[in-house]
């Protein structure tokens, strides 16, 4: 019984994970885009966006 708790906490903590990275994705995405259409033609790319 306590394998069966365990194993569906890790599943549980596996489906809330990719779900953060959804939405951060989804974030990055739409931040993206608004620099595409709002920013300068000349300078497309936020070197701050892909830093580590």
């Amino acid at each position: 019984m306590e394998l069966e708790f365990s194993r569906m906490a890790l599943v549980y903590a596996h489906l809330i994970a990719c779900c953060a990275a959804i939405g951060l994705i989804l974030m990055s995405d739409i931040a993206m885009v608004k620099q595409l259409i709002s920013g300068d033609p000349h300078e497309r790319m936020d070197p701050k966006h892909l830093q580590v």
